[in-house]
């Protein structure tokens, strides 16, 4: 070796192999060594933003590694991760001069880190794919990214402010959730707080300044705690150490985020209780909520219910000294190892032999690798990546008392999802604890929660923003997608008839509508409502090419008007509804409480479906209230004169003049019979009816009539029963 840093080369380098020597006295020390002279020769007259020689990083990136125990195949992929993006040696090269380990390792970093420049979006997308992928074939390489990536960011004053900023919000929503799932406690809370510093300089140095003024007083705090915890431990024969940490800076920034100020957050630190054991671990929990007062729903098992990263042990909060709320986690030696380590301590590492790991090591990388191969766009990527990876997990429970994990902020819909996809997509409402809820309505851990479901349920695009997982995100867009055809088609067809009604049009269109399928080069009348409905082709084109004369049908259909049927989809004008929506607005009427004149009611924006219109007591109705600007002023057309289509159910005694009885009870009211089904079962008959009615009024002159009737036991207009007669 010569030139310039030389001498700092070798300083470096004698302290870098002490401390590998102290952490891994296995390590093939000889192996290291000449990877640090290869790594040297390799950048020889390359330097950093710093200044500083480049041999300088790779050093510091090894040292991280050496610093989480990892083998010595690792440890000199560390210190030769750049070789092959910045000079001229090959994949055969390291392999040829170490070995295939080694030149694999290195190669997978370089996977992640060398991928040509499309948009930052692509990018990303592509970044995080070939990541997870080196990382399924061996999680070394991502151990790897992270040392990289932790020295960058200890040196990221040198860039300029717009590459600092990239890459410490780069950080912040990839590499820090990253680590949190693998478990890797203590580089993600340094890569956290890095971040942190640059993405909100002045908000990182306030709390600096603000944990400098309290340490000393912080300092005697836990020297008091760990001395009475330990006296307790020795009078009750328990093995232990107690440990005192300071909580880092962006989590209390995330506290003074949700409304604290620094002045009211008491858990500036927590208190680690290691034992050797798990029956030690729940008699150290005993003897502090013995001496200390439990703060209610801040205990947590996660030896019961480990996390999905597979970290393990009992957390809780009391009221301790002074009256000041103290965290306290106890764990045994082994879960404290994975608790810092995390997925790196469940492998285990021999020179010059395969890498043996445990099954949960084995299921986390699996779980990487199997990213859904439909997730094509950035957005529903980054949902995947963000959220249903990294999010904290809640517990609850099905009716069964089964448990069920979800990502913290899951909702009703989320637990549907989870139980079964047909599950969700029928979801109307959940029961928490007894008590029903809205679909949307966010689960607690501890909860008991149970499915309302409905066949009529129609999942709408508005669901994907009431879920958290990525299961329930991929089965609402494969629904979505699967009936938008269908639904886009049939939009088609009505707003191909409305223009038809439009100017009075009327009788079999069939054949002149096949005369314009080689002009817009469709092949069936599907493809062509699809085309309407989808926005290709306007239906006033449609109209214009095979009524070219429709003004003179504008006055041949006003009869029509007069007993149209209202159904489920019509205009405003059709549905006689008064709304502040423009005519060309499709009107839904909810299937679920079947509204009529003089019911009470609510109109609802849907996207990609128009109106609902819901009885103002309909908890479906209610639950698309999400958002305020959703809803629509709205009331029935006091010159209404349509007709409406109704489920009506009837359960009577099971006698030869039931049916008879209660046809001809319709008939009296004026109710037009569209459809009949008649169910026996035992004693009872179980009858529903699809009737043509006016009004609220007109459908109250029906109960009458059925009411008197002898033997109906009860009707309905819809599931719930809203009368109920004794015969």
């Amino acid at each position: 070796m010569s030139g310039i840093g030389e001498i700092g080369f070798l300083h470096s380098s004698e302290l870098f192999l002490k401390n590998l020597e102290k952490k891994n006295p296995e390590a093939d020390l000889a192996l290291v060594k000449k990877a640090l002279t290869y790594s040297y020769n390799a950048h020889r007259n390359q330097f950093r933003k710093s200044g500083g020689p480049f041999q300088t990083h790779a050093i510091e990136v090894a040292r991280i590694l050496t610093d989480q125990k990892m083998d010595a195949n690792t440890v000199c992929a560390g210190l030769l991760h750049d070789v092959i993006e910045n000079t001229e040696i090959t994949y055969e090269d390291i392999k040829k001069e170490f070995n295939e380990t080694v030149a694999n390792l290195v190669d997978g970093v370089t996977n992640i880190s060398n991928i040509p420049f499309k948009s930052t979006e692509e990018l990303q997308i592509e970044t995080y794919r070939k990541m997870l992928i080196s990382t399924a074939k061996d999680i070394r390489v991502i151990i790897i990214k992270f040392a990289d990536r932790l020295h960058n960011l200890r040196t990221l004053k040198y860039l300029d402010k717009a590459k600092i900023r990239q890459i410490a919000q780069e950080s912040m929503n990839v590499y820090v959730p990253l680590a949190h799932r693998m478990g890797m406690a203590r580089i993600r809370w340094e890569m956290e707080d890095l971040s942190f510093k640059y993405l909100y300089p002045a908000d990182y140095d306030f709390l600096l300044t603000k944990f400098a003024d309290t340490r000393a007083q912080r300092d005697q705090s836990i020297l008091e705690i760990r001395t009475i915890i330990s006296g307790l431990l020795q009078k009750h024969g328990i093995e232990g150490t107690i440990l005192g940490r300071s909580k880092h800076l962006f989590s209390i920034f995330k506290k003074i985020q949700s409304g604290k100020i620094f002045e009211e957050i008491y858990d500036l630190f927590a208190i680690r209780i290691v034992v050797r054991d798990v029956i030690d671990c729940y008699k150290v929990l005993g003897i502090i909520h013995s001496i200390w007062i439990p703060v209610q729903n801040r205990f947590k098992d996660y030896i019961a219910t480990p996390k999905s990263n597979k970290y393990q042990s009992l957390h809780t909060a009391v009221i301790g000294p002074k009256g000041r709320m103290l965290e306290i986690q106890i764990r045994t030696e082994e879960m404290n190892q994975i608790a810092e380590a995390g997925i790196a301590a469940h492998w285990i590492y021999k020179e010059n032999k395969e890498a043996q790991h445990s099954s949960n090591a084995k299921s986390w990388i699996k779980e990487l690798a199997d990213l859904p191969k439909d997730l094509a766009n950035h957005d529903e990527f980054m949902d995947f990546f963000k959220v249903d990876l990294f999010q904290s997990e809640i517990f609850v429970f099905t009716p069964k008392g089964d448990l069920v994990q979800l990502p913290k902020g899951s909702t009703i819909l989320d637990f549907a999802f989870s139980v079964h996809s047909d599950m969700g997509l029928q979801c109307i409402a959940g029961k928490i604890n007894g008590k029903a809820y809205p679909i949307n309505t966010v689960l607690r851990s501890g909860s008991t929660v149970e499915i309302i479901k409905a066949s009529f349920q129609t999942p709408t695009a508005e669901w994907l923003n009431w879920v958290t997982t990525i299961k329930a995100k991929r089965d609402i867009r494969h629904w979505l997608k699967q009936k938008s055809h269908a639904h886009k088609a049939t939009l088609g067809k009505e707003l191909f008839e409305r223009e038809l009604l439009k100017i009075g049009a009327t009788g079999d269109h069939t054949e002149k509508l096949y005369a314009l399928f080689p002009h817009f080069k469709i092949e069936d009348i599907n493809e062509l409502y699809f085309a309407i409905g989808n926005g290709d082709i306007p239906a006033l084109l449609i109209i214009d090419r095979i009524y070219p004369q429709k003004q003179v049908l504008k006055n041949s259909g006003k009869s029509f008007f007069r007993k149209l049927i209202a159904s489920p989809k019509k205009s405003p004008a059709q549905a006689g509804l008064a709304i502040k929506a423009p005519d060309s607005t499709t009107i839904h009427f909810g299937k679920c409480c079947q509204p009529l004149p003089g019911d009470k009611i609510s109109g609802y924006l849907v996207k990609d479906r128009g109106v609902e219109i819901h009885r103002t007591t309909c908890t479906h109705g209610m639950m698309l209230m999400g958002k305020e600007e959703n809803k629509i002023e709205v009331s029935w057309d006091p010159q209404n004169e349509f007709l409406y289509r109704l489920r009506l159910q009837v359960i009577a005694r099971n006698s030869m003049t039931s049916v008879s009885d209660i046809t001809r009870g319709l008939a009296t009211a004026e109710a037009n019979i569209i459809h009949a089904h008649i169910k026996r079962k035992g004693a009872l008959t179980f009858q529903t009816y699809q009737i043509e009615l006016s009004n609220r009024h007109h459908l109250n002159k029906i109960f009458r009539e059925l009411r008197a009737i002898k033997g109906v036991k009860k009707m309905s207009r819809e599931n719930i029963f809203e009368e109920e007669f004794d015969a």
